[in-house]
């Protein structure tokens, strides 16, 4: 007895093949065993993936230090790519699609770098230098950048056997007035050293704070401003010490190492940079470290450079140590609340408190959930964080269900952990007039790139994977993506191919690394020696709208490629890339009856239909694997069984071929034939489109007897 199964709902993606047994899960019907190079849209249906247009030629070094930054003034807004390389930092304008600005260089790029902004400020941290900071012209939109210049640093203690045995004189203990010369400030000095070290020079800008006056209650503060030996440096007094009892000459103060609190700075080349950071609530935030794993700065309210703790007052700067032995900051985000992420943990100011963050509130950061993250620095979308799951195996939501007093962290990629190996990079979309859903893109540790369709409201939680340029030519290499960056209603990619590094814009159109800049002479095609020895593929738009699928060309050491009888007037209106499969495959075939379900019985295929939606000229057919491999997502081990739907204005059932000197046009309808599959317990329902067109398949189905 035939049955019918059908799917046209693919809102749970590609699953991983540990579920290809499951078939009594409801997700079971709602995905796909592979969808390679398409996109799973709000109402369930698959379309072709985005493709890419070619921006800039770049260097290998600075293929994964590419950033985004834009900021305005209200009436003006500057959209720049920020590139760092081993030299330097350039600034590239994304609307007029030039470097404006070059800018010395000291980072270190061969570390993880993080960067964050608010508006015209733009902080570049590597944990092994000085945070450098690139400044926007408001009215201009011209860059300067350079390291940040404390006028308070962080401060931190870092060693206290001063406690034990160690005396401290100054030789002032009144405050010190306003513009007084460094060479005139009090010296503090160490008459006993006990068990103490000594001053370094990395006590430059610490803080040395003792008993104040009996008659005032708050601690004498001195400001360590010039290093002079391990037993002397000069002192500028914020607040005053007490003095020794009867004194009349001499040192005005002296002090038991027991009553003393003496700090350094936090961030030195000896002790490390911060690792990680952000601006929250008009603070700039800096965070991990070498020697300051588990402990967070904050500056004083509107005032970046100054971390000065101050007397505790709500605007002064903050500091704290996360609990936790062992631990270490890795990423720092800054949202509806301050969120901090560990190696072990997620921490966060408290959800609903309506306070601001002060010195008196600090210790309100708690552990919310305890996955611990990568390094991988975490991205927000829709109104959740997105984080990479120490380890590399899980990408993970934290965030806040309706009611809750506390953050919750959930695995995103639970049925299709297969598709996440090792992030490096992960960037989001939310803003695309072509999809209702949001998008986050995943590039991962074998630069292949997994990407989630998300739109809770429609139950659509969907994960499939991108890759670049099927086509394989002298022996080259696959192209590899490297990362992925966003701006506003933008992405970016920056990409390896056998020619080079290049950045690329994701763009609505199904070719890749596409370029419009290029001539033609008599019958050469030339493209430049970026496209040499590879086989590019040129589409046109006709005037309503419509693909023109040109040819497929072989372009030679120039990047030159003979066009046979075309002209240039053949080529109006035309882009030049690379094709990319589009390939989904189903799940197993099987049904449920009332015998039970038929998932391990032999079963063969008999007719198949498929519903398209303006799209060109596919193949259809059941796919089934010829033998056992390692490598289960490899077509060499797959035998597919094809069909040629003839969706072309001018193609015949007979004659299911492209006429290439006509229009072809789009198509959409229902599609049905009769198939041979043979018999086999692992059947599937699969279709690919390997040209440049537009695909969209709304859903599927196959005549099955057993």
């Amino acid at each position: 007895m035939p049955y019918l199964v059908s799917q046209y709902d693919f809102t749970h993606g590609e699953a991983s093949p540990v579920y290809t047994g499951r078939s009594d899960l409801s997700m079971y019907s709602k995905s796909a065993s592979l969808i390679k190079n398409m996109m799973v849209k709000a109402n369930g249906s698959l379309r072709s993936r985005f493709g890419s247009k070619r921006l800039l030629s770049i260097t290998g070094d600075v293929a994964e230090t590419c950033y985004t930054w834009s900021f305005g003034n209200g009436n003006d807004t500057y959209n720049y790519l920020v590139i760092v390389d081993s030299t330097n930092i350039q600034i590239y304008d994304l609307d007029s699609n030039t470097i404006i600005t070059t800018i010395s260089n000291v980072i270190d790029i061969y570390v993880k770098i993080r960067t964050f902004q608010q508006n015209n400020y733009f902080v570049i941290l590597s944990g092994q230098n000085t945070p450098f900071v690139l400044t926007g012209d408001l009215s201009t939109g011209s860059i300067t950048g350079a390291d940040i210049q404390y006028s308070h640093p962080p401060t931190a203690e870092f060693d206290n056997r001063y406690a034990y045995g160690t005396t401290f004189t100054l030789t002032k203990v009144e405050r010190t007035a306003p513009g007084t010369a460094t060479s005139s400030l009090p010296i503090l000095e160490i008459t006993n050293m006990g068990t103490f070290g000594g001053f370094t020079a990395d006590f430059v800008g610490g803080e040395f704070t003792s008993l104040g006056p009996t008659t005032d209650d708050e601690d004498g503060v001195a400001i360590i401003e010039e290093f002079i030996s391990s037993t002397q440096v000069r002192v500028r007094i914020k607040n005053e010490f007490q003095k020794i009892p009867g004194y009349t000459s001499g040192n005005e103060g002296s002090f038991n190492g027991s009553e003393c609190n003496l700090t350094e700075q936090a961030y030195t080349t000896n002790r490390g940079f911060p690792t990680t950071g952000g601006f929250f609530q008009n603070r700039l935030m800096l965070a991990g470290g070498k020697s300051t794993p588990q402990m967070i700065f904050g500056s004083q309210t509107g005032d970046y450079d100054n971390f000065s703790l101050g007397t505790g007052l709500d605007n002064e700067g903050i500091q704290t140590v996360l609990s936790g032995n062992g631990d270490t900051i890795l990423n720092i985000v800054a949202s509806k609340t301050l969120q901090i992420f560990t190696k072990n943990g997620e921490y966060s100011t408290g959800l609903w408190e309506a306070k601001t963050l002060t010195p008196s509130t600090v210790s309100s950061i708690t552990l919310q959930s305890s996955f611990g993250s990568s390094d991988v620095q975490p991205i927000t979308l829709d109104n959740q964080t997105i984080f990479c799951k120490g380890g590399g195996k899980a990408i993970m939501s934290f965030g806040y269900p309706i009611g809750s007093t506390s953050y919750i962290s959930s695995n995103l990629s639970f049925y299709s952990e297969h598709l996440i190996k090792n992030p490096i990079c992960i960037a989001s979309l939310s803003n695309n007039n072509n999809f209702d859903s949001n998008t986050l893109f995943v590039i991962n540790s074998d630069n292949t790139m997994s990407v989630l369709e998300i739109l809770p409201e429609q139950e659509v939680q969907a994960w499939t994977r991108f890759e670049t340029k099927s086509e394989i030519y002298f022996g080259q290499e696959p192209d590899q993506y490297l990362s992925v960056f966003s701006l506003k209603d933008r992405v970016f990619i920056t990409v390896s191919r056998n020619n080079g590094f290049f950045l690329e814009e994701l763009v609505n159109e199904p070719i890749d690394s596409y370029t419009n800049n290029y001539t033609i002479s008599g019958n050469t095609l030339s493209l430049g020696t970026g496209y040499s020895n590879n086989i590019v593929h040129a589409i046109a738009y006709n005037d309503n709208n419509t693909v023109n699928y040109i040819g497929s060309f072989t372009t030679d050491n120039n990047g030159d490629a003979d066009v046979g009888d075309f002209d240039s007037g053949d080529f109006n209106n035309a882009i030049i890339g690379y094709s990319f499969e589009q390939h989904v495959r189903s799940m197993p075939a099987h049904i449920m009856t009332q015998n039970g379900d038929n998932r391990y019985l032999k079963k063969k295929l008999s007719k198949i239909y498929v519903e398209y939606s303006n799209s060109y000229s596919f193949k259809i057919g059941t796919e089934y694997p010829s033998q056992l491999s390692d490598d289960p997502d490899n077509s060499n081990y797959w035998t597919f069984n094809s069909i040629q739907v003839p969706v072309y204005k001018y193609s015949t059932i007979s004659s299911p071929t492209i006429n290439y000197d006509r229009a072809n046009h789009s198509k959409s309808g229902i599609f049905e034939s009769d198939i041979n599959s043979g018999h086999s317990r692992n059947t599937y329902i699969s279709i690919k489109q390997d040209l440049p067109l537009p695909l969209e398949i709304l859903g599927y189905a196959a005549q099955m007897s057993v």
